[in-house]
Order: C-alpha cells, then sequence, then structure tokens
C-alpha cells in the first residue's frame, strides 16, 4: 500500500522513555461505544494493514527512540487516551529493540509510537505498509492503474501476484 522512511534527530535532552505521540494509524476499524471495555479475545478481529518496519541504524537501548506498542490493544475498539505509559488489559509497553536490517511487523490498529529520541545519534527506519487487497486498490495511483507490460516480461508468478496481477476477487 505504501513504503515510507522515518527519520528521528538526536535530543540528548529527551526523556526516554518519555511520555506522548501514542496513536493508532487510520480509523479505528472495528469501534466500540464507551461502556463496552474491549472486543471479545475470543473472535479473531480482521486485520486489514501490517505495519513492517527496518530500523536501518541500531536501536538496542530505549534511549534510541525504539518503536514501541501496547500489545493486545488492537482489540481495544479505540484509540489511547492515556499518553504516558498506556496500558490495555494489563499490557505495558513493549519496546522493539532490534538490531539494523532486523524486521518487525505489527496490526496498525495497536496502539504504538516512535519513542523519544534521547540520544546523540539519528535513528532512521524504512517502513512498508501491506494491506488487504481491497483497502490498497481504493489509493492512488492504483485507481486504473496498468503496470508498463515491459515489467511483466521477467517476473516471477509470485512477483506477479505481489505487484497486483491475479484473479479478480469478490472487491476487484
Amino acid at each position: 500500500m505504501s513504503q515510507n522512511a522515518l527519520y528521528t534527530p538526536p535530543n540528548p535532552k529527551a526523556v526516554a522513555d518519555g511520555p506522548g505521540g501514542w496513536h493508532l494509524d487510520d480509523l479505528v476499524h472495528f469501534p466500540l461505544p464507551t461502556h463496552i471495555p474491549r472486543h471479545d479475545p475470543d473472535i479473531p478481529l480482521p486485520c486489514f494493514v501490517m505495519q513492517i518496519f527496518t530500523p536501518l541504524t541500531d536501536v538496542e537501548e530505549v534511549k534510541y527512540g525504539p518503536t514501541q506498542v501496547i500489545p493486545g490493544s488492537h482489540y481495544a475498539g479505540r484509540r489511547p487516551e492515556e499518553q504516558d505509559h498506556p496500558m490495555f488489559d494489563g499490557n505495558k509497553t513493549y519496546s522493539f529493540l532490534t538490531r539494523k536490517r532486523h524486521a518487525y511487523m505489527f496490526n496498525n490498529q495497536m496502539w504504538h509510537r516512535g519513542a523519544p529520541n534521547a540520544s546523540d545519534r539519528t535513528r532512521l527506519m524504512a517502513g512498508v505498509t501491506y494491506s488487504k487487497r481491497f483497502v490498497s486498490q481504493k489509493f492512488y495511483p492504483f485507481i486504473d492503474y496498468h503496470m508498463p507490460d515491459h515489467i511483466w516480461t521477467d517476473a516471477s508468478p509470485r512477483l506477479q501476484r505481489m505487484l497486483g496481477r491475479h484473479e479478480k476477487g469478490a472487491y476487484g
């Protein structure tokens, strides 16, 4: 669906793991009224969009501003209200502490953020967003887009599927 690059400059005056920045991407796909605390964990929710991040710099300590998530929060049915160490269903913050070129992924409905970069070095990250086909085909440049013929010439069947050549489904 999209690709992006995240650049987080150093800010040695920031508080590592300080408050702020908690969000989910997109609209809440399955919102709940306030009197219902969460979705039933015995009923899996469909995942329409996944985020895959690959750090291009080592992020081996919280001070380097890792991606943080609240496990299970995709069942919340709402955006995070608390910005200082939010919790969901007893689950606290999980930090993706990784070496460069290691990838991780999560549901875009999960509460997450890039923690403050309280170090003296820049955090660089590549991101790819994958979605169900019926979601990605609704956005520019995919509407009425036709891949040039020379792209298909040497593409394997798997690559062709990844690029959108597939049997028509219920939604196109």
